[in-house]
């Protein structure tokens, strides 16, 4: 019932792609840049957090985005500072541009801070002649031979903060996790100020199971970095899974307040947290409303009618969950156990043996076989009683 993790970080898009965002970006001078440069991809709904480089002459090119979102470019060092401009698709369409700020003074980092682009400007010209072969191999989706240039940057240059956080990225891409989140935690060690890193290590994290470990880390980012709308996601993700549920809970109302939240989304899973909680009736009202906004989705309906089985309300319980398997079939099993327990409730044996076997035929290897299938022979002996 949790949804899987939902800011996965992608590190190109093709410059052909002929559907989606068009721009370009413009030089605090006013002129076109005239180079390839990375930039970040963010959602308020906390849907999409991506990287993407422009083509050779600054021009964007991504997928269609649906929602608000910011475009961050960041500070070279020498001609433009870092710039993070917010674009509502409604208004802005399908073409954008993003006028770099002017480079400002730079102000001395208290002891013991590094700056990531401090580090990264001081690289050797081998190492970052790697680090450019590796964006060079990404855009052509070569992830094997961008991972060697990568780690031959990182040998050139023990300290190069984009590399390691770029090397995480595509370990992420091909599901190599533990390896992605051992380069992810380097990156974080050599700057633990710049949010992207700690976010796709608790996104890993959540994808390894290791639920507390990345509740610990993105509630640590969102203490820090309170309206990054990106962290919700992850983050409520490592609550349900952790059986966080107060904590949970909380984090949900603060993702509904966030601009562009996917209310639907948040107030089923508030929902099934309320129902762990044993909040069955505060699970009733905020599911109907849910299954109001959104009446196709058999989740909805699958916990709404957990919810008010719970309560007692067995007709309505009936009816949400014939929904749920009506929309969903078979991909909803659970909807079949569900209304077996609720007809034995209301003595159909005949109707409640039904419900039980479909679930094991669509379910045959399901952890509670053997019960369900106990259960089925004695609600039989009980049918022929009557």
């Amino acid at each position: 019932m949790i949804q899987a993790s939902l800011a996965l970080v992608c590190l190109f898009i093709s410059a052909e792609a002929q559907r989606g965002v068009r721009g370009q970006i413009f030089l605090p001078n006013g002129a076109p840049l005239q180079r390839q440069v990375r930039f970040t991809l963010t959602t308020e709904n906390g849907m999409r957090t991506e990287i993407f480089f422009t083509d050779s002459n600054g021009r964007i090119a991504m997928p269609p985005v649906s929602s608000r979102y910011t475009i961050t470019v960041e500070s070279d060092g020498e001609s433009y500072d870092t710039t993070a401009v917010s674009f509502d698709p409604v208004v802005a369409g399908q073409y954008i541009t993003v006028h770099l700020r002017p480079l400002k003074p730079k102000s001395p980092q208290p002891a013991g801070i590094i700056d990531a682009n401090d580090v990264d400007r001081s690289v050797t010209p081998k190492a970052k002649e790697a680090y450019d072969a590796a964006v060079k191999s990404l855009e052509t989706n070569q992830y094997e031979q961008a991972i060697e240039m990568l780690k031959q940057a990182i040998a050139l240059q023990p300290r190069y903060f984009h590399a390691y956080n770029d090397l995480g990225v595509v370990y992420m891409k091909m599901n190599r996790l533990d390896e992605a989140a051992d380069a992810l935690r380097h990156a974080i060690k050599i700057n633990d100020r710049i949010h992207l890193p700690q976010l796709n290590l608790g996104i890993v994290l959540n994808r390894q199971g290791k639920y507390r470990e990345a509740a610990e880390i993105l509630t640590k980012l969102q203490n820090s970095e309170p309206d990054r709308a990106e962290i919700h996601a992850p983050l409520v993700e490592a609550l349900i899974g952790a059986q966080m549920w107060n904590e949970a809970e909380e984090e949900i109302k603060r993702a509904m307040a966030a601009r562009g939240a996917d209310e639907t989304d948040l107030k089923i899973k508030m929902g099934m947290v309320l129902m762990r909680q044993s909040k069955f009736a505060a699970a009733t009202v905020v599911l109907r409303e849910a299954v109001k906004a959104e009446p196709d989705s058999a989740l909805a309906h699958f916990n709404l009618g957990a919810a008010l089985l719970q309560t007692g309300n067995l007709d309505e319980a009936e009816a949400n969950l014939l929904r749920a398997y009506e929309i969903k079939g078979a991909g909803m099993p659970g909807a079949q156990l569900m209304l077996g327990q609720l007809y034995f409730q209301k003595k159909d044996y005949p109707k409640a043996i039904q419900a039980f076997e479909t679930y094991l035929r669509d379910l045959p290897d399901a952890p509670n076989a053997s019960q369900v299938k106990e259960a089925i022979q004695k609600l039989k002996q009980a049918s022929e009683k009557q």
